[in-house]
């Protein structure tokens, strides 16, 4: 992907709650945008990648990203579609989707 897009990506894995990511890390060497663990209330930049933390629910609000802890076990596995709300709300047609989906369920 080019480093210019205008762009901004957010990454969601399914983690075990209690797996530490490398995402960021691994990602980072492969693009020129810069790679980040997604924090609490940082605005989303163009050119910028995000990735949810470990053990985390990321939302979309005002632009900003939203990192929750997850009350039970249940809400870890829904954490794309609670994302994929907070992004149609917030960003309507200017969101887009991509899923890559593994052997998981």
């Amino acid at each position: 992907m080019r480093p210019d897009s205008g762009m901004a990506f957010v990454l969601i894995q399914h983690l075990d709650p209690q797996h530490k990511s490398l995402m960021h890390e691994l990602l980072a060497p492969h693009t020129a945008m810069p790679v980040h663990q997604a924090d609490d209330g940082v605005s989303v930049e163009p050119n910028h990648v995000y990735v949810i933390p470990p053990n985390a629910l990321l939302s979309l609000r005002d632009g900003m990203l939203r990192v929750t802890r997850p009350r039970d076990t249940r809400a870890q596995r829904s954490s794309i579609d609670a994302f994929f709300r907070s992004l149609a709300e917030d960003q309507a047609d200017g969101a887009v989707a991509v899923i890559l989906s593994g052997i998981g369920s």
